[in-house]
């Protein structure tokens, strides 16, 4: 099971360019039940295929976004 660490770890390689596509496949396209994951997965899927970033953030690049995504992760209790 991929914990909220190593999803903010992946997110942070997605940032980087330097994820696999098996790692894509096992992480990124993988559904979580815990909700803030699951909408952490949601977010950068989005931002990575090219939609639209919420309003306020249109000034942020790609890996901007993608850093955001992974902090707040990153600070979230497990």
């Amino acid at each position: 099971m991929i914990t909220k660490d190593e999803l903010a770890q992946f997110i942070l390689q997605v940032s980087d360019g330097t994820y696999s596509p098996e790692d894509w496949q096992k992480i990124a396209v993988n559904h979580y039940k815990d909700e803030k994951m699951e909408d952490a997965r949601r977010e950068m899927v989005r931002y990575v295929l090219g939609y639209p970033p919420p309003s306020g953030e249109e000034q942020l690049s790609l890996k901007e976004r993608l850093l955001k995504i992974a902090s707040r992760l990153k600070h979230e209790p497990c």
